[in-house]
């Protein structure tokens, strides 16, 4: 590498260095030692927010969708009376999605993935990198739902092999489950109301045709009824930013 260039790179982190350190003398001068400390938490937090946010503008810049920006759900046009129980749409970072589906021990070739408020897509890219047998998004929302058909299009035209893809633009309480093994993907789609509803079919669906189901619960911030069919298998600590439990159906 070239000693001009090496050299500018040193002089640049130096320069960073002196001004953190004139940035912290006067935060300090300011604030003290422990507003000091508060305020650098506060930026620090901020900084990784944005880091994140990034790392989601990110990935639609390098596959040139569109899943990133988060839209209010009462300026969209719905299928149903359930628009008012409807949460606004808004995605995750995808090294995020991928750890969660690490902690699944399936054949994915066996299974089907269901993303229960698809929005935009997102996951439903994501799980298209693993080879489920089919991968379908079910949405309520007539324009994300067009905005999701674009979107895999695109991605799939960067892709040589794919699971099965179905979109289905209908109420989640009107979905009839497929009755293969199956993951049901919610990033905290609506309100307790249609969960409940929403949950009640899957226990029936189960019932009537026994099979190994797993719920993957992302932001969930109410208690479910599963009525002892399922079991819960793995969980992080539910004072984090995004909160997940995993669930299994219980006689499988």
């Amino acid at each position: 590498m070239n000693i001009g260039v090496i050299n500018r790179w040193i002089r640049a982190q130096l320069f960073a260095i002196w001004k953190l350190y004139k940035l912290a003398k006067r935060t300090i001068r300011r604030h003290g030692f422990v507003g000091a400390a508060k305020v650098s938490l506060t930026k620090a937090i901020t900084w990784l927010e944005r880091k994140k946010q990034i790392c989601i503008d990110d990935f639609d810049e390098l596959h040139g969708v569109d899943t990133a920006e988060k839209v209010r759900i009462d300026s969209l046009h719905v299928i149903g009376d359930n628009l008012d129980f409807g949460h606004n749409y808004s995605t995750i970072p995808f090294f995020y999605f991928r750890s969660l589906i690490s902690l699944l021990n399936i054949n994915y070739e066996d299974w089907t993935f269901i993303d229960i408020g698809s929005g935009k897509g997102k996951i439903l890219i994501l799980a298209m990198e693993y080879p489920f047998k089919l991968v379908v998004g079910v949405e309520y929302a007539k324009e994300l739902n067009e905005i999701a058909k674009k979107n895999i299009q695109i991605y799939t035209s960067q892709l040589e092999h794919y699971p099965a893809v179905k979109l289905v633009c209908t109420d989640a309480i009107q979905y009839e489950f497929p009755v293969s093994p199956i993951v049901i993907y919610f990033y905290n789609p609506f309100e307790k109301k249609i969960m409940d509803i929403c949950m009640n079919n899957i226990i029936e669906s189960l019932r009537m045709n026994p099979r190994t189901i797993y719920l993957m619960m992302l932001n969930i911030q109410y208690s479910l009824d599963f009525k002892g069919e399922f079991v819960l298998v793995a969980m992080n600590n539910p004072g984090e930013e995004r909160y997940y439990s995993i669930y299994k159906s219980r006689n499988t």
